[in-house]
């Protein structure tokens, strides 16, 4: 009895409470009131402009909420909010210049003010339409444990409604929670519980970034100079300033920001016009470089683009970054250059040595070629042509076969071998062919000195090639 005593009366305020907060507040009418001022001041309410944070701390003024694509973040900065319509341009920021965290909070802040003035007073005076049967099925009931049970709900319902809604009504929930905390405590000591705990969850609202007012054309011009600075694309740049010079002309009040606008502009055109002739001079000298196997040249001029980068004013970082690794790959194509040339002068009194030896075998095979070239056409040949072919073959076989090549043609004396043992085989089958009149052996032996043909003509052409100095890349795509 004495239970039931002590919690009607908590029940009683509640209610009581309930049926005053479903009432307007006056924070929802001053924040009315001030949209409203706003808007028949400016083309714009603030809460239609959001704000993307730089690590600089400058706030630049977003028309709707900006985009996260990657590792960039796409947004309509606002150039002018003072026209109808906005003046506008689309811009592609690095994530890396940006504050996520304040951006993304502000836009939180945006909606959780978007809501209030819209459906947050609707919503909230359904919950505590729902909320008034709760508490009515909790006072109507003799069974303790299902009150606990319908106040624990309670409580959670709120504290759940206030995070999934932008924590509207706060300190209104708030003391609704703190109500139902002494409701559970009153019926948990009527079960003879001595002591409890409820779980801890946050009642206040996140800090939360201030509204801002929209922007005049004098600060949003000095925010348009600011996302122009943090932009890493020649275009982006360039249409930033156009934009932001077009709403300071005419405006004497903004001369000079005018000239401000304009010496930037310039410095881009100057920026644009110095990185090209940069990129241009170190590209070719690199190519150069790295077709003397020069590293050391392409080392300097890596320090040289940094200097440079640094004298312009660091304002392109992102062809920089390209120049940079383009030198970090020329780089190692210099270094490998070098490594293969002083490896050729190591290798090339060897080199010369093996061609001296298979000189032979290719001179007997330029020979012999007439008669594969009847071979392989299947023309008509003299018997003893063929025999005497197949008999001068399979000498210079033996020739080749005692030779050992340095390993760096190990390769081309295979295809050497390769040639000589397709050349014997196809006079051999044309022998056979005439001795059996077998056509299809004939034309074996075709297929064989089509074969032969092509493997001498390519273990002379990569025998040349190796007596030389090697080519480098850029050499061998050109030739190509």
């Amino acid at each position: 009895m004495h239970s039931e005593c002590t919690i009607r009366p908590q029940l009683f305020h509640i209610g009581r409470l309930a049926r005053l907060v479903t009432s307007p507040i006056a924070l929802v009418v001053v924040l009315v009131v001030v949209s409203v001022g706003a808007a028949a001041a400016q083309s714009l309410p603030a809460e239609a402009v959001a704000r993307v944070f730089l690590k600089s701390g400058e706030a630049l003024p977003s028309y709707g909420e900006p985009a996260l694509v990657g590792d960039r973040i796409v947004f309509n900065l606002l150039i002018d909010g003072s026209r109808d319509p906005a003046v506008v341009r689309l811009v592609s920021l690095p994530v890396a210049s940006i504050d996520l965290a304040r951006t993304t909070a502000y836009a939180t802040t945006l909606r959780g003010a978007f809501y209030a003035a819209t459906r947050g007073e609707a919503d909230y005076a359904a919950l505590m339409t729902s909320l008034s049967s709760t508490l009515d099925a909790l006072t109507a009931s003799g069974d303790t444990a299902k009150r606990l049970a319908l106040a624990q709900e309670t409580r959670d319902r709120l504290l759940a409604w206030s995070r999934d809604h932008y924590h509207y009504r706060d300190a209104d929930i708030g003391d609704l929670v703190s109500l139902v905390d002494e409701v559970i405590g009153e019926l948990r000591a009527g079960t003879g519980q001595s002591s409890f705990s409820l779980d801890l969850v946050a009642r206040t609202a996140p800090a939360a970034e201030p509204i801002l007012a929209v922007p005049g054309v004098d600060e949003s011009v000095t925010l348009a100079l600011a996302a122009a600075k943090a932009a890493d694309v020649d275009a982006d740049r360039r249409a930033i300033l156009d934009a932001a010079a077009a709403a300071a002309a005419g405006r004497p009040d903004l001369a000079t920001l005018q000239q401000t606008v304009a010496r930037e502009a310039e410095a881009e055109r100057l920026a644009t016009t110095r990185y090209a002739a940069l990129a241009a001079d170190v590209r070719a000298k690199a190519e150069t470089a790295a077709d003397r196997g020069d590293a050391d040249a392409i080392r300097a001029l890596r320090d040289e683009v940094s200097a440079r980068d640094r004298e312009y004013g660091q304002r392109r970082p992102q062809l920089v970054g390209t120049l940079l690794d383009e030198l970090r790959t020329r780089l190692e194509a210099a270094e490998a250059r070098r490594l293969a040339l002083e490896h050729y002068a190591y290798v090339r009194g060897t080199l010369l040595a093996y061609e001296r030896q298979v000189r032979p075998a290719f001179s007997g095979l330029d020979g012999l070629a007439p008669v594969l070239r009847y071979v392989r056409d299947q023309h008509e040949m003299a018997f003893d042509r063929i025999v005497n072919a197949e008999a001068r073959l399979a000498a210079l076989q033996e020739d080749v076969a005692a030779v050992v090549p340095p390993k760096d043609v190990a390769g081309i004396h295979a295809t050497l071998e390769s040639a000589l043992a397709m050349a014997r085989e196809a006079c051999a089958r044309r022998r056979q062919a005439v001795v059996a009149n077998d056509l299809q052996m004939a034309r074996n032996a075709s297929s064989a000195a089509a074969g032969a043909l092509l493997l001498v003509a390519r273990a002379r052409a990569d025998l040349v090639a190796a007596l030389y100095p090697p080519k480098s890349s850029t050499s061998t795509a050109s030739a190509r």
